[in-house]
């Protein structure tokens, strides 16, 4: 509750932190993305959390956040690379590359082969 207080522009002054939150916290982890050199400087459960949070939170703007869609982009290459790990993972990253592929951002899931995806489906049904 304390949280979501600060959060919220009557509980934070006249700076509304949540609707910069997600853009913000994928510039931070675009950055530390671009200078890891695995690609992955968090885990793949995180980086699937990652990825359903930015498409349910629709954080994307359909494409017009850049680096939103760039990050989505290397979450799902970074995935694709190293296999998820389990249904929890698949069942997340198939859930945000469904929604982004087939509503206003399929730009997010450019980086996803017809295999993996396929996989996914297949690991979600």
């Amino acid at each position: 509750c304390q949280a979501r207080l600060y959060l919220r522009p009557d509980g934070g002054g006249g700076d509304d932190v949540f609707a910069r939150f997600p853009s913000d916290a994928a510039a931070v982890l675009l950055e530390r993305m671009r200078e890891d050199p695995g690609g992955a400087p968090l885990g793949p459960q995180e980086l699937s959390n990652v990825a359903w949070s930015a498409t349910v939170l629709e954080a994307h703007g359909g494409g017009s956040e850049k680096g939103v869609t760039e990050l989505l982009q290397r979450i799902f290459s970074v995935a694709e690379r190293d296999g998820p790990r389990g249904d929890e993972h698949a069942h997340q990253l198939w859930q945000a590359a469904y929604l982004l592929s087939t509503g206003d951002c399929p730009a997010a899931t450019s980086s996803i082969s017809p295999p993996f995806y396929a996989d996914l489906q297949r690991r979600w049904t």
